[in-house]
Protein backbone atom coordinates (compact mmCIF):
# COMPACT_ATOMS: atom_id res chain seq x y z
CA UNK A 1 0.00 0.00 0.00
CA UNK A 2 1.31 3.35 -1.05
CA UNK A 3 0.08 5.16 2.07
CA UNK A 4 2.60 3.31 4.26
CA UNK A 5 5.48 4.32 2.01
CA UNK A 6 5.07 8.05 2.69
CA UNK A 7 7.27 9.77 5.27
CA UNK A 8 4.35 11.75 6.66
CA UNK A 9 2.45 8.54 7.38
CA UNK A 10 5.50 6.99 9.04
CA UNK A 11 6.00 10.14 11.13
CA UNK A 12 2.34 10.14 12.15
CA UNK A 13 2.47 6.48 13.16
CA UNK A 14 5.68 7.10 15.13
CA UNK A 15 4.06 10.08 16.87
CA UNK A 16 0.99 8.02 17.78
CA UNK A 17 3.17 5.21 19.15
CA UNK A 18 5.23 7.67 21.23
CA UNK A 19 2.13 9.41 22.62
CA UNK A 20 0.36 6.15 23.45
CA UNK A 21 3.54 4.72 24.96
CA UNK A 22 3.98 7.82 27.11
CA UNK A 23 0.38 7.72 28.31
CA UNK A 24 0.66 4.01 29.05
CA UNK A 25 3.86 4.64 31.00
CA UNK A 26 2.27 7.45 32.99
CA UNK A 27 -0.77 5.29 33.70
CA UNK A 28 1.39 2.41 34.95
CA UNK A 29 3.81 4.46 37.03
CA UNK A 30 1.36 6.93 38.57
CA UNK A 31 -1.29 4.25 38.98
CA UNK A 32 1.28 2.05 40.71
CA UNK A 33 2.27 4.86 43.08
CA UNK A 34 -1.39 5.56 43.84
CA UNK A 35 -1.97 1.87 44.59
CA UNK A 36 1.07 1.78 46.90
CA UNK A 37 -0.18 4.78 48.87
CA UNK A 38 -3.73 3.46 49.16
CA UNK A 39 -2.39 0.06 50.26
CA UNK A 40 -0.95 1.85 53.30
CA UNK A 41 -4.50 2.59 54.39
CA UNK A 42 -4.89 -1.17 54.87
CA UNK A 43 -1.37 -2.18 55.91
CA UNK A 44 -0.05 0.87 57.78
CA UNK A 45 2.43 3.61 56.94
CA UNK A 46 6.11 2.81 57.36
CA UNK A 47 7.96 5.69 59.00
CA UNK A 48 11.56 5.48 57.77
CA UNK A 49 13.02 7.82 60.40
CA UNK A 50 11.50 5.83 63.24
CA UNK A 51 11.84 2.42 61.55
CA UNK A 52 8.27 1.72 62.54
CA UNK A 53 5.06 0.84 60.73
CA UNK A 54 2.07 2.67 62.14
CA UNK A 55 -1.10 0.65 62.66
CA UNK A 56 -3.30 0.94 59.60
CA UNK A 57 -6.40 3.07 59.59
CA UNK A 58 -8.39 0.03 58.48
CA UNK A 59 -7.19 -1.98 61.49
CA UNK A 60 -8.41 0.81 63.77
CA UNK A 61 -11.77 0.94 62.02
CA UNK A 62 -11.95 -2.83 62.53
CA UNK A 63 -11.47 -2.26 66.28
CA UNK A 64 -14.10 0.48 66.40
CA UNK A 65 -16.85 -1.60 64.79
CA UNK A 66 -17.29 -4.26 67.51
CA UNK A 67 -16.70 -1.70 70.26
CA UNK A 68 -19.59 0.37 68.89
CA UNK A 69 -21.81 -2.69 68.90
CA UNK A 70 -20.72 -3.44 72.46
CA UNK A 71 -21.72 0.04 73.55
CA UNK A 72 -25.04 -0.42 71.76
CA UNK A 73 -25.63 -3.63 73.72
CA UNK A 74 -24.99 -1.84 77.03
CA UNK A 75 -27.24 1.09 76.07
CA UNK A 76 -30.02 -1.19 74.84
CA UNK A 77 -30.89 -1.82 78.51
CA UNK A 78 -32.13 1.78 78.64
CA UNK A 79 -35.19 2.27 76.41
CA UNK A 80 -34.99 6.05 76.66
CA UNK A 81 -31.70 5.86 74.72
CA UNK A 82 -33.23 3.97 71.80
CA UNK A 83 -32.82 6.78 69.26
CA UNK A 84 -29.14 7.23 70.14
CA UNK A 85 -28.59 3.48 70.19
CA UNK A 86 -30.22 3.14 66.76
CA UNK A 87 -28.07 5.99 65.41
CA UNK A 88 -24.85 4.32 66.58
CA UNK A 89 -25.95 0.92 65.27
CA UNK A 90 -26.85 2.46 61.90
CA UNK A 91 -23.50 4.28 61.67
CA UNK A 92 -21.68 1.07 62.61
CA UNK A 93 -23.47 -0.82 59.81
CA UNK A 94 -22.61 1.99 57.41
CA UNK A 95 -18.95 1.73 58.34
CA UNK A 96 -18.98 -2.06 58.00
CA UNK A 97 -20.52 -1.75 54.52
CA UNK A 98 -18.32 1.12 53.30
CA UNK A 99 -16.17 0.15 50.34
CA UNK A 100 -14.05 3.15 49.44
CA UNK A 101 -11.74 5.21 51.61
CA UNK A 102 -13.96 8.33 51.39
CA UNK A 103 -17.02 6.21 52.30
CA UNK A 104 -15.14 4.78 55.29
CA UNK A 105 -14.19 8.28 56.40
CA UNK A 106 -17.78 9.56 56.18
CA UNK A 107 -19.15 6.53 58.02
CA UNK A 108 -16.48 6.79 60.72
CA UNK A 109 -17.30 10.46 61.26
CA UNK A 110 -20.99 9.60 61.55
CA UNK A 111 -20.19 6.80 63.99
CA UNK A 112 -17.95 9.08 66.06
CA UNK A 113 -20.72 11.67 66.42
CA UNK A 114 -23.28 9.01 67.38
CA UNK A 115 -20.84 7.43 69.84
CA UNK A 116 -20.02 10.71 71.58
CA UNK A 117 -23.71 11.48 72.02
CA UNK A 118 -24.59 8.00 73.32
CA UNK A 119 -21.56 7.82 75.60
CA UNK A 120 -22.46 11.17 77.17
CA UNK A 121 -26.02 9.96 77.74
CA UNK A 122 -24.75 6.73 79.35
CA UNK A 123 -22.49 8.74 81.65
CA UNK A 124 -25.61 10.43 83.08
CA UNK A 125 -27.25 7.09 83.93
CA UNK A 126 -26.87 4.97 87.03
CA UNK A 127 -25.28 1.94 85.41
CA UNK A 128 -24.73 -1.40 87.09
CA UNK A 129 -21.08 -2.14 87.87
CA UNK A 130 -20.71 -4.63 85.02
CA UNK A 131 -22.38 -2.19 82.59
CA UNK A 132 -20.12 0.62 83.77
CA UNK A 133 -17.02 -1.52 83.22
CA UNK A 134 -18.20 -2.68 79.80
CA UNK A 135 -19.13 0.83 78.69
CA UNK A 136 -15.75 2.15 79.84
CA UNK A 137 -13.95 -0.63 77.97
CA UNK A 138 -15.87 -0.02 74.74
CA UNK A 139 -15.39 3.73 75.06
CA UNK A 140 -11.67 3.23 75.64
CA UNK A 141 -11.41 1.14 72.47
CA UNK A 142 -13.40 3.65 70.44
CA UNK A 143 -11.36 6.61 71.73
CA UNK A 144 -8.03 4.83 71.44
CA UNK A 145 -8.61 3.70 67.87
CA UNK A 146 -9.82 7.17 66.88
CA UNK A 147 -6.68 8.66 68.41
CA UNK A 148 -4.45 6.29 66.41
CA UNK A 149 -6.36 7.20 63.25
CA UNK A 150 -5.80 10.88 63.98
CA UNK A 151 -2.04 10.33 64.25
CA UNK A 152 -1.74 8.31 61.06
CA UNK A 153 0.69 9.58 58.42
CA UNK A 154 -1.51 8.17 55.65
CA UNK A 155 -2.91 11.57 54.57
CA UNK A 156 0.58 13.10 54.47
CA UNK A 157 1.64 10.25 52.14
CA UNK A 158 -1.36 11.07 49.92
CA UNK A 159 -0.45 14.76 49.97
CA UNK A 160 3.19 14.05 49.11
CA UNK A 161 2.18 12.06 46.03
CA UNK A 162 -0.38 14.67 45.01
CA UNK A 163 2.27 17.39 45.28
CA UNK A 164 4.63 15.30 43.17
CA UNK A 165 1.92 14.92 40.51
CA UNK A 166 1.12 18.63 40.36
CA UNK A 167 4.22 19.47 38.32
CA UNK A 168 4.32 19.85 34.55
CA UNK A 169 4.02 17.68 32.42
CA UNK A 170 2.73 14.97 34.80
CA UNK A 171 -0.28 17.08 35.83
CA UNK A 172 -1.50 17.09 32.21
CA UNK A 173 -0.41 13.58 31.28
CA UNK A 174 -2.04 12.17 34.44
CA UNK A 175 -5.44 13.37 33.26
CA UNK A 176 -4.89 12.15 29.70
CA UNK A 177 -3.87 8.72 31.04
CA UNK A 178 -7.00 8.53 33.26
CA UNK A 179 -5.05 8.15 36.50
CA UNK A 180 -6.69 9.16 39.77
CA UNK A 181 -5.06 10.64 42.84
CA UNK A 182 -5.08 8.43 45.91
CA UNK A 183 -8.00 9.17 48.23
CA UNK A 184 -7.56 11.03 51.48
CA UNK A 185 -9.04 9.61 54.65
CA UNK A 186 -10.74 12.88 55.37
CA UNK A 187 -12.62 15.78 53.94
CA UNK A 188 -9.58 17.19 52.09
CA UNK A 189 -9.10 16.91 48.37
Amino acid sequence: MAIFKRRSTAALIALIVVVLGTLFGVHRSVGGETAKIEAQFYSGVYLKDEKYTQPSIQSQLDKRNPAALGLVSVASNYPELKDMTDALRSAQHELADAGTIPEKYAANEKMQAAYVKLNAALAQRELKDNEKASAASYAGTLDGAQSVIGKSAYNSQVEALRNKLRGFPVNILKNLAFVQYPDYFGAEG
